[in-house]
């Protein structure tokens, strides 16, 4: 590690700890319903926006509900960045006139991890490229965390309930090894079938006399 890679690191390390609890509070107030330096600004904003798409902000959404609204925003971000690839060729900022090989693959959420080597004649450096690849990363990296940070903030708002025979307390024992479970679980189901799987196939594949690419 170079001098110039462990300033950056220091510089950085410190910038996020010295953001985390100015960040952390404005958070907090905006997860509470409470009043911020930005709500001059963006209260009407947000007001317009619910009255816009219909949404009472005082009525509880159910598990259904909030299955919907994040599926629903995947689908609505997969829509709008696939018809900026397909009608590409005949939009400006595109000297190159690039078709829409890059359409299908580039509207998936692992857009973020192309860099388009495999596409021919794909001009890495010309300004259409250049715009929509940041484009392509805002949304596929950045843009996904707002719906769960509204889950979060919405879960934060919830009205407390009676403790009764039908509810489970979220500080005890009992609802943390659910929780580690549910962890445990699903990072198996993502990870396990690809390192399991992957070389069964590529043993079959280079038994057939194929390659993996």
């Amino acid at each position: 590690m170079t001098w110039f890679s462990l300033a950056q690191f220091v510089v950085f390390l410190g910038a996020l700890l010295g953001i985390t609890k100015p960040l952390g509070a404005y958070m907090a107030n905006v997860f509470r319903g409470e009043r911020t330096f930005l709500s001059g600004t963006l209260a009407p904003i947000e007001r317009a926006i619910y009255r816009a798409c219909g949404i009472d902000p005082e009525i509880e959404q159910t598990w259904t509900t909030y299955a919907a609204a994040t599926l629903l925003f995947g689908l609505v971000n997969f829509a709008l960045f696939y018809a900026l690839l397909r009608f590409q060729g005949s939009l400006p900022l595109n000297p190159n006139g690039l078709g829409t090989a890059r359409a299908p693959a580039g509207s998936v959420p692992i857009t973020p991890d192309l860099n388009g080597s495999a596409f021919a004649g794909l001009n890495a450096n010309s300004p259409w490229f250049n715009a929509t690849l940041g484009l392509e990363m805002l949304i596929g990296r950045f843009l996904v965390i707002i719906p769960a940070l509204a889950i979060a903030g919405s879960l934060a708002r919830k009205h407390r309930l009676a403790v009764t025979g039908g509810t489970m307390p979220t500080h005890g024992p009992l609802f943390a090894a659910l929780l580690l479970g549910t962890i445990v679980l699903v990072t198996a189901l993502t990870f396990f079938p690809a390192l399991s799987l992957g070389p069964i196939a590529e043993h079959y594949w280079m038994h057939l006399g194929t390659t993996v690419r």
